[in-house]
C-alpha cells in the first residue's frame, strides 16, 4: 500500500500517470516499448505492482542503477541519487546479530527506497513468486529472474552457488563444445503441453450445450463447449464478460482474452485493469472417458489455470467444474456445480 500511495502522490503532483510521467524520462532513454500498467477504479497506476515489462527491459533498470544512473552517456539519474535509494534504510530484523544475518537468507539484508540489500553488497528489487533484479556491484553484474516459485530466496541461493563464483575480472577462455551444449539447451526449453487425447463420444455428447450456473464465487454464469476443426472452444460467461477461448489438442493454441487470470490481488477493486487484452495459449487433454482438462497459461502473468469438466451426471444434464490455480496453496481449487438448461 505505501508503493501505491507514492504512486498516487507522483500523479497528484504531476498530473500524469506514473507509466506516463516515466515515458519520456525512463523508459524511452532505455529504449524500452510495450510498457502497460495496471490501474485502480480511480485510474491511478497501482504503484507497487502490475506493471508489465519484458525480462530484458527489467536487465536494463538493473543495469541503469549498476551504471549509477548513466545511459549511454548521458545521465538519466543522478549518482547521489542511485547510491542514496540502494543503501540501507530500514532493518527488519534489528536484533539480529551480524554473523546470523551474513548466514541466513538475502530476506534479511534490510530495505532501501523501493530496493532490498542482499548479500555480497548487493541490492535488488524483488516481486511476489521470485520476480528479481539483482544488481551485484562487486561482480560488474545484473541478474534476472522471472518465475512461479515457491521459495523465491531458494532462486537467489542458487544465484550465489553457481554464478556468482564462476564471474571473474578476465574473460573465460573459448569453449565451444560448451557453448553449443547451452545454446542447445536454451532453443529446447519449453513448457510441458498436455498430451493429446481423443474422446469422440463424450466430445459429440457435449459439444454445443450450454451449462448454467447458480451465484458462485468465480462468479460463472454459464459455460459451452465445442469440439470442431481439431479444437476445443471454450465459451464463458461471467457477470461482466463473455469471452471464447480456443484450446489446441496436443499443442498450445495462441490467442488473446479479455477475462481476467489469476492474481494475487484478483478481489481487489478493479483488479487487473487498465491493460491490453491478456496474451494467452491454452490446450485440452481427456484425463479420462468422463474428465475434459482445458489448462490455460497467460503468456505476460507468472500464473497458469486449470478448468476441469466432470461430465459423470451428465446423462442426468449436471457437470461439476473445477477451477485450479497455479498459485493456490497445496490443492486448493474452486468447484462449481451446473446444469444444462
Amino acid at each position: 500500500m505505501a508503493s501505491f500511495m507514492l504512486s498516487a502522490i507522483v500523479q497528484k503532483v504531476t498530473g500524469e500517470k506514473v507509466i506516463d510521467y516515466l515515458t519520456p524520462r525512463l523508459f524511452k532513454p532505455l529504449g524500452i516499448k510495450g510498457v502497460d500498467w495496471e490501474t485502480n477504479p480511480q485510474g491511478i497506476n497501482t504503484g507497487g505492482w502490475g506493471l508489465r515489462i519484458k525480462s530484458e527491459d527489467m536487465a536494463k533498470l538493473g543495469q541503469l542503477y549498476l551504471q549509477k544512473g548513466k545511459w549511454d552517456g548521458k545521465k538519466i539519474l543522478t549518482e547521489e541519487w542511485v547510491e542514496e535509494a540502494t543503501s540501507l534504510k530500514i532493518q527488519q530484523n534489528p536484533d539480529m546479530t551480524q554473523a546470523k544475518r551474513d548466514s541466513s537468507n538475502d530476506g534479511a539484508q534490510g530495505y532501501c527506497y523501493q530496493f532490498w540489500r542482499a548479500r555480497h553488497n548487493s541490492y535488488m528489487a524483488n516481486g511476489a513468486f521470485g520476480q528479481f533484479i539483482l544488481v551485484m556491484p562487486e561482480k560488474d553484474a545484473v541478474v534476472v529472474l522471472t518465475a512461479e516459485s515457491p521459495d523465491m530466496w531458494g532462486e537467489l541461493d542458487m544465484v550465489w552457488k553457481y554464478l556468482y563464483p564462476g564471474i571473474h575480472d578476465n574473460a573465460l577462455p573459448a569453449d565451444e563444445k560448451s557453448s553449443a551444449e547451452l545454446k542447445q539447451r536454451l532453443a529446447s526449453l519449453a513448457l510441458p503441453i498436455p498430451a493429446k487425447s481423443a474422446n469422440e463420444v463424450m466430445s459429440r455428447k457435449v459439444s454445443g450445450k450450454t451449462f448454467y450456473f447458480t451465484e458462485n464465487q468465480k462468479k460463472i454464469q454459464s459455460l459451452s463447449l465445442q469440439f470442431n476443426d481439431d479444437q476445443c472452444l471454450l465459451n464463458l460467461k461471467t457477470d461482466s464478460v463473455s469471452s471464447d477461448i480456443s484450446f489446441g489438442p496436443g499443442r498450445w493454441q495462441f490467442g488473446e482474452t479479455a477475462r481476467h487470470g489469476p492474481s494475487i490481488f484478483e478481489r481487489a477493486l478493479g483488479s487487473l485493469e487498465g491493460l491490453p487484452p491478456f496474451k494467452i495459449t491454452a490446450a485440452f487433454t481427456w484425463l479420462d472417458d468422463q474428465t475434459l482438462e482445458l489448462t490455460l497459461r497467460y503468456i505476460e502473468n507468472v500464473h497458469s489455470e486449470r478448468i476441469i469438466f466432470h461430465f459423470d451426471d451428465i446423462d442426468k444434464n449436471k457437470i461439476l467444474v473445477d477451477f485450479k490455480v497455479s498459485n493456490a496453496p497445496g490443492n486448493r481449487f474452486t468447484r462449481i456445480e451446473g446444469s444444462v438448461q
